[in-house]
């Protein structure tokens, strides 16, 4: 791996995915095949998710979650870049597989920097109530990404 012990830990995590449900909304679920991130003075992303990682909207209802930890080289960091792969909703005891084609790719601007023996954690808050949209019994994924937090 190309990380060496010089490198410091960045915690991803996730918070009240659903402020306003969705009248008949039973459960949510969203895919991440690859988060990035990308360094302030680099035109270009390096992905730090290793496998795709399912996310139970209602589980992380009003609460926080860490998504992902990894390492990273000391730097100023300018955005984190989600892609979705996948995403199902139960609707009125019924499941409906959500349009993604292709892949919604979601960049946030977050600045941050990561130093020498430190720790960055951000806090991302996906707002399915707002992602969701259904038109005539169909539910296609927009999805609303925001920075809620940066901080140690």
């Amino acid at each position: 791996m190309r990380f060496s012990e010089r490198f410091r830990t960045f915690n991803l995590h996730k918070v009240n995915p659903l402020q306003a449900p969705i009248a008949g909304l039973e459960g949510g679920y969203i895919t991440f095949g690859q988060i990035e991130v990308s360094l302030s003075d680099v035109d270009t992303f390096e992905a730090i998710l290793d496998a795709p990682t399912r996310v139970d909207l209602l589980e992380l209802r009003d609460r926080e979650e860490k998504l992902l930890e990894v390492d990273l080289a000391p730097g100023t960091y300018d955005a984190v870049r989600l892609t979705i792969s996948a995403a199902q909703i139960i609707y009125n005891g019924q499941t409906f597989t959500l349009n993604i084609d292709p892949p919604k790719v979601v960049t946030v601007t977050a600045s941050f920097t990561v130093v020498e023996d430190g720790t960055v954690k951000c806090v991302l808050d996906f707002d399915a109530a707002q992602s969701v949209e259904e038109s005539g019994g169909l539910f296609n994924l927009a999805p609303v990404i925001v920075l809620k937090s940066i901080g140690d």
